[in-house]
């Protein structure tokens, strides 16, 4: 033992040196960039802002720590000193929404509104004081899907109820749209796999991760020719599985006559147009339309209107699939089960992705194991609220980031 009598070469009273405690905080310089995306740099980019993305409202919080979060604003080089950070995991939140100016500066064809996002940022004693993350673009595209409440019903000593679901959608734009021949699919997905299954993840990769389209069998397009259902900007569209008032067939259900679209087979609305059942394999649990209900994981595709007996085929070990093609692709929801993030079981193996990354960035894990599940709504966010009075949902292509947990509001948006 090292005694301060010892360092001296004299006699004193024995006391141990105590080495200087180490650093618990550092100062580390953030730098904040678009992402590297062709779309999001180049946009960066037509802005002047080449060096970083200034103007960003942070929110820097420390996960192993109870130091209160920093609210800070990068300058114009995209950048800010954080003095003082505490060692370990943080989260940081980004936000800069565009000008009028700047996005007139863009032009008419960009429909990018702003850079928002969520990334993390773990320091250690050995972390570069120079640290950079990148946020993605943020934009209103068209007709966005902007809620799913399709969850069966299950309660305790009852039965399965698949019928009391919906699904949403919204004018994200500044114009006119028209539903005729738009399609939904309830795409291919695998929440992960055991050992012991059928199929793993790496069997199917090359239909989850299809750069060329998104592989289904369940298929449905809105009726109509061509300009029979116009959707203003601002409003919203109500697919229910089925049109009627559920509130006394099963409980906590709503009353979904309201709906603008239902799908065919179950009990008809004569009010409300029936969806064109396009898919390639019945329903095996139920004749009221295709099944959208969901399990483990699911995936919701918008996409143009197309020839859906031109689709290409495959078939798996058990199933034939047709696929969308990726150009016809409109938007995208991937979602999955939260006890596979935060305990997984043991010998399971999730699968990195339900679609390829050019349709969907990442998952999200917005379902959970409760009773009362289907009584809740995955709805994406809300971004801001235009000039006009207009409600932007937030689009960065990521259904992790895009989508949370809300009540169940058919027909209105939720913040």
């Amino acid at each position: 033992m090292l005694t301060l009598s010892t360092v001296l070469g004299c006699e004193l009273p024995e006391r141990t040196l105590v080495a200087p405690a180490a650093a618990s905080t550092m100062d580390v310089v953030l730098r904040v960039y678009a992402e590297q995306d062709v779309t999001d740099s180049t946009s960066a980019s037509m802005l002047g802002w080449t060096s970083g993305l200034p103007g960003v409202d942070l929110i820097v919080t420390a996960q192993d720590s109870t130091t209160d979060p920093r609210i800070v604003r990068t300058d114009a080089a995209g950048q800010i000193l954080l003095q003082g950070l505490p060692l370990g995991r943080h989260t940081i939140t980004g936000r800069r929404l565009l000008t009028p100016v700047e996005r007139a500066q863009l032009g008419a064809h960009s429909d990018l509104v702003g850079f928002v996002g969520t990334t993390t940022l773990t320091l250690d004693r050995t972390s570069d004081p120079v640290a950079s993350v990148r946020f993605p673009g943020a934009y209103r595209r068209g007709l966005v899907l902007s809620e799913d409440a399709f969850q069966r019903a299950r309660l305790p000593g009852l039965d399965n109820y698949f019928f009391g679901g919906f699904l949403e959608l919204y004018n994200n734009s500044e114009a006119i749209i028209h539903l005729d021949g738009l399609q939904l699919a309830d795409a291919l997905s695998y929440a992960g796999a055991f050992p012991q299954s059928l199929e793993s993840c790496a069997d199917a990769v090359g239909l989850l991760e299809d750069p060329l389209g998104v592989w289904t069998q369940y298929l449905v397009a809105f009726p109509g020719s061509g300009t029979s259902y116009p959707v203003p900007p601002g409003g919203t569209v109500v697919v229910a599985m089925d049109a009627i008032d559920h509130r006394d067939l099963y409980p906590n259900m709503l009353d979904l006559r309201g709906a603008d679209f239902e799908f065919g087979g179950g009990p008809d609305n004569p009010t409300v147009p029936d969806m064109i059942d396009l898919s390639i394999r019945a329903n095996p649990l139920h004749v009221h339309g295709p099944s959208f209900e969901g399990g483990g994981a699911k995936t919701l595709v918008l996409a143009l209107p197309g020839n859906a007996m031109a689709y290409p085929r495959t078939r798996t070990t058990n199933f034939l699939f047709m696929r969308v093609p990726g150009v016809a692709v409109v938007d995208v929801f991937s979602n999955s089960l939260l006890r596979h993030l935060e305990s997984p079981e043991p010998g399971f193996t999730r699968c990195p992705r339900f679609v390829a990354e050019r349709f969907d960035r990442a998952y999200g894990f917005l379902l959970q194991e409760q009773v009362l599940e289907y009584t809740v709504s995955k709805s994406r966010k809300v971004l801001f609220t235009d000039e006009r009075g207009q409600l932007v949902l937030q689009h960065t292509r990521n259904s992790a980031a895009d989508w949370h947990r809300t009540e169940r509001t058919p027909g209105w948006i939720s913040r």
